[in-house]
């Protein structure tokens, strides 16, 4: 059995591509994600539901072979004590969810949701690429909008 390999202890079977998902903190700096591999997490993303079909998500990423200084910036957006493991991530990617519908400007309720399902999508199809991923909070969110650029509308 393949060291790597963690599967979940579920209650009754379920797709090994979910029980085998975890969230490592184990990174190996040195392997870069390919770019093709990178459109693949975002194309998954961009089938997931949403309200309206408004797909009110946005996904920031630093790639810290392309850009190590941007990737650098990112980590410093980070907690402490995510920094201490996330160092070693190849790639950084933060999710951020429109508060208000396109098409009518009216408060969109599910924003965070429908971004959530966007983000699992994006997991499995990291687990299916043969990836590690480890979705996170501990960042601090005014850091990342003032680094980044991040317009107010979006959270």
């Amino acid at each position: 059995m393949d060291e790597r390999r963690k599967p979940a202890r579920t209650s009754t079977p379920i797709h090994p591509i979910l029980a085998d998902r975890f969230s490592t903190r184990a990174f190996d700096p040195e392997r870069p994600v390919p770019f093709g591999t990178i459109l693949a997490l975002f194309e998954a993303a961009r089938w997931a539901p949403s309200c309206f079909n408004d797909q009110p998500w946005r996904f920031l990423f630093w790639n810290r072979a392309d850009n190590p200084d941007g990737w650098q910036e990112a980590l410093g957006t980070l907690s402490s004590g995510n920094q201490i493991w996330a160092q070693n991530a190849p790639l950084l990617i933060a999710g951020i969810a429109r508060t208000h519908f396109v098409h009518d400007q009216s408060p969109n309720r599910w924003g965070e949701h429908d971004t959530g399902l966007a983000t699992m999508a994006l997991l499995v199809e990291a687990q299916a690429q043969g990836l590690s991923a480890h979705p996170m909070g501990g960042f601090d969110a005014e850091k990342l909008r003032t680094s980044f650029g991040v317009p107010l509308e979006w959270h």
